[in-house]
């Protein structure tokens, strides 16, 4: 073969003969009995280079021709020893990035617990005042840090807060019906040792799956099957009692709330999970608008409010009289069908799962001392004909109620 080269190109030497390691055994070579022939591999041939090829008359590339070494069948346009093609292999389901602000609900203990209440009982503004409750948080081993864990918990609170904080106006009402899955992380609880008292290394971290359910839905007369699904699965219920109402708004009030009940417990019984012939959840009964003047001076006056005597001195009820205050604000300050919702309570629950809260998603109006002050704690106002908020919400009782029920159905300790 001349080693004249035409076209321009400089001669070329030949390439020095270099050992080819054979290829991995593949799973398939693995798996291939001892008697079965192994495959061999030519190596390239001997000798300088064939010519470069040269463009056809019509512009196209020339094939490459087979090559004969010794006789034996045309070597493969590519002489070198390649890998065996790899078989898939059964891989877990990868994990997509991770959406900035959601966490994943599989990560934390999860608890579930159902939201209920009538239409205007404030469920929406309880649940918007949630994070700013996180954030201003009272308890001496730090804060609680609340967080959506779905892109629509997020928004969620995203946008109660900014209406609260920012705008002064309050939720729209009934503005949900779905369950919504929120993050909670908290200061460990204060644990005691034989005489001293210790910090756990890890703070509390828990899910909250809550079903905020609009009161105007549960109201129209047809419960829903998801609904009731959702309330008879659940280990805690809060049930948000309004003190204040027209006549008519209280009738209808209980009869949703009776109706659920009874609904609740059927499906429950069916399920065998009755607790001696009663319902299985944790209960937190909260009577919200502690802070409205008109219910607010009526429980003042009855002698059920103290104030504390440290810090802003805020208005409280007593952990041992909100018992029997919730039965003087059923029996003494509402009446009617109120006393029923009293009786229905004791009666589908045991005494001993039920605990009782004051509570205002707004919280009181402080002075500048930041100070309550008995003269002035009114914190709406009328702008416009319009119903706002006059101060910094200031959430009372809001997140107390949740983390207790998550401790009481975890078993964590206080």
């Amino acid at each position: 073969m001349s080693t004249d080269h035409t076209g321009g190109y400089p001669p070329q030497e030949p390439p020095a003969q270099m050992p080819y390691p054979p290829s991995p055994p593949s799973p398939v070579d693995q798996e291939r009995p001892a008697s079965y022939p192994s495959p061999t591999y030519s190596s390239p041939p001997p000798g300088p280079l064939p010519p470069p090829l040269s463009p056809n008359g019509n512009g196209t590339t020339p094939t490459i021709p087979p090559q004969s070494v010794g006789g034996a069948e045309p070597m493969s346009a590519i002489p070198y020893a390649v890998a065996q093609p790899q078989f898939p292999v059964n891989e877990p389901e990868p994990t997509p990035i991770p959406t900035p602000g959601v966490l994943s609900a599989t990560q934390l203990p999860s608890v579930r617990i159902g939201l209920w209440g009538s239409s205007r009982a404030g469920k929406s503004t309880y649940l918007a005042s949630l994070p700013i409750a996180g954030m201003q948080t009272t308890d001496p081993n730090g804060r609680w840090i609340v967080g959506g864990m779905t892109p629509n918990a997020v928004e969620y609170l995203v946008r109660g807060v900014d209406r609260l904080a920012n705008h002064r106006s309050f939720p729209a009402i009934g503005q949900i019906n779905e369950s919504l899955t929120w993050v909670f992380h908290g200061p460990p609880p204060t644990e005691r040792a034989g005489l001293f008292r210790r910090q756990p290394a890890d703070g509390v971290q828990f899910a909250l799956q809550l079903q905020d359910v609009p009161g105007e839905f549960l109201r129209t007369g047809q419960l829903s099957e998801d609904v009731v699904e959702h309330f008879a699965n659940s280990q805690g219920l809060i049930y948000l009692f309004d003190p204040i109402g027209d006549a008519e708004e209280r009738t209808r009030s209980f009869d949703f709330f009776f109706e659920m009940l009874q609904a609740v417990h059927a499906r429950v019984r069916e399920a065998g999970r009755l607790v001696r012939n009663r319902l299985p959840h944790r209960v937190a009964v909260c009577v919200t608008k502690f802070d409205e003047p008109e219910f607010f001076d009526a429980a003042v006056h009855a002698g059920w409010v103290n104030q504390q005597d440290f810090g802003s001195r805020l208005p409280v009820v007593e952990e041992k009289q909100r018992a029997a205050f919730f039965d003087w604000v059923c029996r003494g300050y509402r009446g009617g069908t109120a006393t029923m919702i009293c009786d229905a309570i004791q009666s589908f629950f045991h005494p001993t799962y039920v605990r009782y809260y004051a509570t205002s998603a707004i919280g009181f109006r402080l002075n500048s001392n930041q100070v309550f002050d008995y003269h002035d704690y009114r914190n709406t106002e009328q702008v416009n004909n319009v119903r706002r908020i006059r101060a910094t919400p200031r959430p009372l009782n809001v997140l107390e109620p949740l983390i207790d029920l998550e401790r009481r159905i975890s078993g964590r300790k206080r």
